[in-house]
């Protein structure tokens, strides 16, 4: 005899819970860390860049930005993305890994200043539910 409805549903439910429940061990363990630094980070689709973007367009002029101001607002924004969580040591190596970003050298007042220029939409970090923490 084929389960009826109530049955598949109870059984999908309860699959549905055990993958929830192992998830954050699945996403935070050492094996996926090894396999992000063995076939590299896909990194449009990753928070960090596009919280970077986000920071770009906040704080940008004619789509560029001072990089500082850009960490500055991507750990107020999103503290929980950290350089670390992708293999990189900092955000600026961030910038360079991900290769979607260009970087500008500035003097001002004797002093050279780094500057991110923001990439195009191809990013896809106006997707629905990338929002700030703290939206101003």
């Amino acid at each position: 005899m084929l389960p009826g409805p109530t049955e598949t549903c109870a059984f999908g439910a309860k699959d549905l819970d055990r993958t929830r429940k192992s998830f954050p061990d699945t996403i935070t363990s050492n094996e996926l860390r090894e396999f992000i630094a063995k076939t590299g980070v896909h990194w449009p689709g990753t928070q960090i860049a596009q919280a970077l973007h986000r920071a770009a367009i906040a704080l940008g002029s004619d789509g560029w930005a001072p990089i500082d101001a850009a960490f500055e607002w991507v750990n107020e924004q999103y503290p929980e993305e950290r350089p670390d969580e992708y293999g990189c040591k900092s955000c600026r190596q961030v910038i360079h890994e991900t290769g979607l970003f260009d970087r500008q050298n500035r003097k001002f007042g004797g002093r050279h200043y780094a500057w991110l220029l923001r990439p195009p939409q191809r990013l896809g970090c106006c997707q629905k539910g990338m929002r700030p923490k703290n939206p101003h």
